[in-house]
């Protein structure tokens, strides 16, 4: 009988006293020092997410949008990833953009919508839906313009990302600017201010709220923004908001030259 209790106290979730009283707050037969299941190896699986993460951060470092002119015709070698293709046509369409590349830039974001469409994120499908946009820039239609704007934020919300968000509201605030709806702009303008988190959008949204106040003869709150979107330093992180710097007063050492210096930003 003795025996059999001693086993009872080995193999049960209680413990029991010599009086045969238990206390189930005790705990079960500690582990020994050289007990296996005291020291277990991490699973598997742990490895292969570890080895996924860091993949996927490299992956995420690689590709980024940065204008990039892509004279070796890369972004049509369909022997590379699907997403590398998307990055390189868009940081393209960027350069040709910037270097006024009018008719390139329509072909261009054309073929970047179409690999967003293919790789089927909303992140993707906003931005591309912007660039498509912003080939239709000086075009008369815009109405075709607000179209894929209006596109860009509907996929900017599905995504979830202020930063897309904010992106979109400004490029429709363009239009209506453009339009002379500078009260629906100036909206439009300020929601996206308090949704862009980047120095490259906050630095055109604040450039765009200073120019509807310039037009708007509201000089005071045109320097306001315009001072505002002083935030880009370097003039090689990004030439085309840098270039859009002047001097404007000895107490601010570089002013926007929307606010200034007509004609007004694009983009």
């Amino acid at each position: 009988m003795y025996s059999l209790c001693r086993n009872v106290v080995a193999t049960s979730d209680f413990h029991l006293f010599p009086n045969g009283r238990y206390h189930p707050s005790l705990p079960i037969r500690p582990p020994m020092p050289h007990d296996p299941g005291s020291r277990s190896t991490p699973p598997f699986w742990l490895f292969l997410l570890l080895l996924f993460l860091v993949t996927y951060t490299a992956s995420a470092q690689t590709y980024q949008y940065k204008a990039r002119y892509d004279s070796l015709d890369t972004r049509h070698d369909k022997s590379r990833p699907l997403i590398e293709r998307y990055f390189i046509s868009a940081n393209h369409g960027a350069a040709c953009f910037n270097r006024g590349l009018k008719e390139e830039v329509r072909v261009t974001s054309r073929e970047t919508m179409e690999l967003a469409e293919q790789l089927g994120l909303d992140s993707l499908l906003s931005t591309a839906s912007n660039h498509v946009g912003d080939a239709l820039n000086g075009s008369a239609d815009a109405a075709l313009q607000l179209k894929y704007f209006y596109q860009g934020l509907d996929y900017a919300q599905r995504s979830g990302s202020p930063e897309l968000i904010g992106t979109a509201q400004k490029q429709i605030a363009t239009v209506y600017k453009s339009l002379g709806d500078l009260p629906r702009a100036l909206q439009l303008l300020k929601l996206a201010f308090t949704n862009v988190r980047s120095d490259y959008q906050t630095n055109r949204t604040c450039c765009h709220l200073s120019d509807c106040y310039r037009l708007m003869g509201k000089p005071d709150s045109a320097l306001y923004w315009a001072q505002r979107s002083n935030i880009i330093t370097d003039p090689g992180s990004d030439p085309y908001a840098y270039a859009r710097s002047l001097i404007a007063s000895p107490t601010t050492r570089r002013s926007s030259c929307c606010c200034v210096w007509p004609p007004s930003p694009v983009c």
